[in-house]
């Protein structure tokens, strides 16, 4: 993994290193699903926590940054950008959600077509739904970015597995997944639609188990598994209510770090809601940044 050059009869010596091995982390990524799937609250109950070796803080909504000592994973579009990005392309045309029925879209509809709505934000896409050559974000099927894209839409959630649940207990889907175009970045954002609702002071079951199968599954890949950290950013709505989850491991000490925004209500629709949607595109274009080897 680490070029070495060893002279006769020496040591072979580990390059230093701010975090732990790979092997811990792999563990408790799968100690902690394991745990998940013989429990299956809805909510994540105090026990719940206490056992996944969570630590939960606060995450602002409006800068992207952690509450006390948490890491910095994803730096924000700047605001102005976002604005000009925005009246270029005239995205306050796009479909209002304002205009749903209420009793048509309860929570799992909604928050389906709130990653329609974000995707055909991010792609550019027309009318008809055809992605843009040119979007804010490479398209599953765009070859060429347009300059100054760092994140690619993976089709289909780029082989991921286990990223989506249907029964009688829980119904959640990743819609679409982003991923840097550097491949030295193993930063991930997703879009995660909830059938049960969010609520401030619980994680969701599927919050969490989407965050790390996305950690595990970027883990076996080769051109990821060298590095410590795999920063998740997971946009997880649930009818018209959205907050942002971010979470990373530290395998050798047993701990799942989770930063979660306050929940945004959309209710009102994006014309009165439209500060807050461009804050999420926001999150969606922001720099990969932190340490991760």
């Amino acid at each position: 993994m680490f070029g070495r050059h060893r002279g006769k009869g020496s040591a072979p010596s580990a390059p230093p290193s701010a975090y732990p091995p790979l092997e811990p982390k792999i563990q408790h990524l799968a100690t902690s699903l394991k745990y998940l799937q013989k429990h299956q609250h809805v909510h994540l109950d105090n026990q719940d926590i206490s056992s996944l070796g969570i630590r939960c803080i606060a995450l602002e909504f409006t800068t992207g940054k952690a509450a006390g000592d948490g890491q910095q994973f994803l730096r924000m579009h700047p605001w102005k950008s976002v604005v000009a990005i925005a009246q270029q392309h005239r995205l306050r045309q796009y479909p209002q959600i304002s205009r749903l029925d209420d009793a048509a879209y309860l929570s799992w509809h909604g928050a389906r077509f709130m990653s329609i709505f974000f995707e055909s934000l991010l792609l550019l896409s027309n009318p008809e739904g055809e992605e843009s050559s040119s979007g804010l974000v490479l398209g599953p099927h765009a070859q060429n970015p347009a300059q100054g894209t760092i994140w690619r839409m993976l089709d289909s959630g780029g082989g991921m597995k286990n990223l989506h649940r249907s029964s009688d207990t829980h119904q959640f889907d990743i819609m679409f997944l982003l991923e840097a175009l550097d491949v030295s970045k193993p930063h991930v954002t997703a879009f995660l639609a909830n059938q049960d609702a969010l609520e401030n002071n619980a994680l969701l079951w599927g919050e969490v188990w989407c965050l790390l199968m996305i950690m595990l599954n970027r883990l076996a890949k080769p051109q990821y598994s060298h590095h410590h950290v795999i920063p998740v950013t997971i946009v997880s709505v649930s009818g018209r209510k959205l907050r942002v989850v971010q979470a990373y491991v530290d395998g050798a000490r047993g701990i799942t770090h989770v930063q979660r925004t306050p929940i945004i209500n959309f209710d009102r629709g994006t014309d009165a809601c439209w500060g807050e949607t461009l804050t999420v595109l926001s999150w969606f274009l922001g720099e990969p940044v932190g340490k991760t080897t």
